[in-house]
């Protein structure tokens, strides 16, 4: 089991679901309406899912992208 599998079972079900809900939105490239910030120094992006944060970054490649983690909000999110 990894670690996303992990935390999506020991969150409540209407966040295991916005939380879903966000990274097929972020899958399939529609950004739009999403709280995006870039993270400074680093290739990536958030969004704010209430207390979670999905890190994704864009493939060139594939032009996609690409869910890196989803973390609890704290002082050691960033």
């Amino acid at each position: 089991m990894d670690k996303l599998e992990k935390l999506l079972n020991k969150v409540s079900f209407a966040d295991r679901d916005r939380i879903l809900k966000t990274m097929r939105l972020v899958e399939d490239g529609v950004l739009i309406g999403l709280d995006v910030k870039k993270i400074k120094g680093a290739q990536f992006f958030r969004v704010r899912v209430g207390r979670y944060r999905v890190f994704f970054c864009w493939d060139i490649k594939t032009k996609q992208n690409a869910i890196v983690a989803v973390r609890r909000r704290d002082e050691n999110t960033y």
